[in-house]
C-alpha cells in the first residue's frame, strides 16, 4: 500500500519537475493522495506526518538530503522515474485512453523519457504505447523516434512490424550520424536487448565497410564493445584477426572494455601484431582488464621493439596497480628506454617502499639519464628516507643529478643537511651553487649565514642574487646588514667589495 502512495508522490512531483522537496510539500501531497486515491483508504487513519516518517525511515525510499535538513529526495533519481512509470501503468490498466493521454502530455519533456521507456518494460503489451509515441509528429532531431527505441530496449524480445520499422529507422539515422552521443547510446541499448539490432550491427562489420566508411567502422566497433554480448565479442575477435591495422586497433580497444576470458585470449596474440599501433592498443586494453593473464602478457610487451608499445605496457601495468603489476614496474625503473622509465615512474604509487628502494638503487646506475630521473622522482617524494639518499648525489659526476639533489634538499629546508650543502656552494655547476644557497636560506641558522657570505663574491650573478635573497630570508639584523651592503655594491654584475672597516 505504501508503494502505491510512493507512486502517487513520484508522479505528482515529476509533473512539477521536482526531484527535491521539503517536508511541507511532501505532507501536502500525501494528504492530496489520501483524499483522491481510493486505493489508499487503508492508510487514511494515519496523518501525513506519520506516513512521512515511515516513508523516510532508515529503510525508506525517501531520504533526507542532510541529517538535520528539511529537504528530501527519492533514494535515486531512477527510483522516482520507475515509480512514476508504475503510476502510469496503473492508470493505463484502469482506463487505457486516459492513461495514454497522461503519457502523451509529457512526450516532449526530456526528463520524462526515462519514465516512459520504463513504462514500456512494465507493460504486458507495449505496442499501444509505442504506437502512441510514433503517431505523434517528430522533430528534426528524431526525438520521438529515439524515445521509441529506448522504450523498445526496455522490453523483452518482441516481434512486431512496428518494432522492425523503428529499429531500421534508428539504424539508418545512426549510419548518417555515428558519433552523435544520444543516437549511439540508443543503438547500444537496443543492441543489448534486441536481437534484430544486434544482428544488424554484427552483419555490418565486414570487409566491404573497412575501406569505405572508416569513421562508421570505428563507431560500429565501439558500439559492439559496449554491447559486449557473446556474438558481439565473436564479431570483434574476427575483426581483430582479419581487418586492416586501424580496424584491428579499434577492435583491441573495444575488447578491452569487455574484459572476459575470451577477450584476453584474443588480445594476447594482438600484442605480437605486425603493426605497433595495434600492439599498443592491445597493451592498453590489457590494462583495463587487469587479470593475472593480462599482467603476464604485458610483462612480455615491456620488451617490445617499439618504444611506444613498451610505454603503453608500462602504463597499463600501472593502471592495474596490483602488487604483481607494481613489482614488474619497479623492474623497469632502470629500463634503458626513457619513455618506459617515464611512464613507470610517473604512474606507479611512489609511496610504495619497494618503489622507493628501486629508485634509490637507480642513483648508482652507470647511465647518467637514469640517475637524473631517479634523483628527480626521489626529490618529488621528499620523505626523510629519500632526502637522505639524495645527500651523496650532491657529489655525483653528472651536474644534472647534483642539481636535482640540491633542489630537493633546498625545498626540504632540513637543518641536518647543512654539512653537505656547504661544500655544494663550491660546486662547478652554478645551478647547484644556487640551489645550495636557497637551501641554506631556508635553514636560517647562524652557520648557514656564515656559509652564505663567501658566495656573495661568486662569479655567477644568479648565484650572488640567490645569496642576497637567502640572507633576506634568514632575516636577522646581521643578515640584513650584509644583504644591504652587498645589494648596493653588486651593480651591473660587477663585484664591489664594501669597506666595513669604518
Amino acid at each position: 500500500m505504501k508503494i502505491r502512495l510512493l507512486e502517487d508522490l513520484a508522479y505528482q512531483f515529476s509533473c512539477k519537475g521536482q526531484d527535491v522537496f521539503d517536508s511541507q510539500a511532501l505532507k501536502q501531497e500525501i494528504a492530496n493522495a489520501l483524499n483522491q486515491d481510493q486505493g489508499l483508504q487503508p492508510l487514511s487513519q494515519q496523518t501525513p506526518a506519520q506516513l512521512l516518517v515511515q516513508l523516510s525511515g532508515e529503510q525508506g525510499i525517501l531520504h533526507r538530503l542532510t541529517q538535520e535538513g528539511d529537504r528530501y529526495v527519492f533514494i535515486h533519481r531512477i527510483t522516482q522515474d520507475y515509480l512514476t512509470a508504475c503510476y502510469l501503468r496503473r492508470q493505463i490498466q484502469e482506463n487505457p485512453s486516459q492513461g495514454m493521454a497522461l503519457v502523451k502530455a509529457h512526450l516532449w519533456e526530456y526528463d520524462w523519457h526515462q519514465s516512459i521507456a520504463l513504462l514500456a518494460g512494465l507493460m504486458d503489451d507495449p505496442i499501444p504505447l509505442l504506437e502512441c509515441i510514433t503517431q505523434e509528429k517528430d522533430d528534426i532531431f528524431s526525438t520521438l523516434l529515439l524515445l521509441t527505441g529506448r522504450a523498445i530496449a526496455e522490453c523483452q524480445q518482441l516481434s512486431h512490424p512496428l518494432i522492425t520499422e523503428v529499429i531500421d529507422h534508428i539504424y539508418d539515422l545512426w549510419h548518417h550520424y555515428p558519433f552523435v552521443g544520444f543516437i549511439a547510446s540508443t543503438v547500444v541499448a537496443l543492441g543489448q536487448t534486441n536481437s534484430q539490432m544486434a544482428e544488424k550491427l554484427q552483419q555490418e562489420l565486414d570487409e566491404k565497410q573497412y575501406y569505405t566508411r572508416k569513421d562508421f567502422v570505428a563507431a560500429l566497433i565501439a558500439a559492439l564493445g559496449q554491447i559486449g554480448s557473446p556474438p558481439a565479442v565473436a564479431t570483434l575477435i574476427k575483426a581483430l584477426n582479419q581487418g586492416p591495422w586501424y580496424v584491428r586497433g579499434e577492435a583491441a580497444t573495444a575488447l578491452g572494455y569487455i574484459g572476459d576470458a575470451e577477450t584476453v585470449k584474443a588480445l594476447i596474440p594482438a600484442l605480437r601484431d605486425e603493426d605497433s599501433v595495434v600492439r599498443g592498443e592491445a597493451a592498453a586494453a590489457m590494462g583495463r582488464i587487469g587479470t593475472s593473464a593480462a599482467i603476464q602478457a604485458l610483462i612480455v610487451a615491456l620488451h617490445d621493439q617499439e618504444s611506444y608499445v613498451r610505454g603503453e605496457a608500462a602504463m597499463a601495468l600501472a593502471q592495474i596497480g596490483t602488487p604483481e603489476a607494481l613489482q614488474e614496474l619497479v623492474k623497469v625503473l632502470n629500463h634503458p628506454d626513457s619513455f618506459v622509465r617515464w611512464q613507470a615512474s610517473g604512474a606507479i604509487h611512489l609511496d610504495n617502499p619497494t618503489v622507493v628502494q628501486a629508485l634509490i638503487q637507480a642513483l648508482n646506475h652507470p647511465q647518467n639519464q637514469i640517475r637524473e630521473e631517479a634523483a628527480m622522482v626521489l626529490g618529488k617524494i621528499a620523505t626523510k628516507e629519500t632526502l637522505e639518499a639524495l645527500i651523496p648525489a650532491l657529489q655525483d659526476a653528472d651536474p644534472v643529478v647534483r642539481e636535482e639533489a640540491a633542489e630537493a634538499l633546498a625545498r626540504s629546508g632540513n637543518p641536518q643537511t647543512l654539512e653537505v650543502l656547504i661544500p655544494a656552494l663550491e660546486d662547478t655547476d652554478p645551478v647547484v651553487r644556487q640551489e645550495a644557497a636557497a637551501a641554506l636560506g631556508r635553514m636560517g641558522t647562524t652557520p648557514a649565514l656564515t656559509a652564505l657570505i663567501p658566495i656573495l663574491q661568486d662569479q655567477d650573478k644568479r648565484v650572488r642574487k640567490q645569496g642576497i635573497e637567502s640572507l633576506g630570508r634568514i632575516g636577522t639584523p646581521a643578515a640584513h646588514g650584509i644583504k644591504s651592503d652587498w645589494y648596493t655594491a653588486d651593480i651591473g654584475g660587477v663585484i664591489a667589495i664594501p669597506d666595513r672597516r669604518n
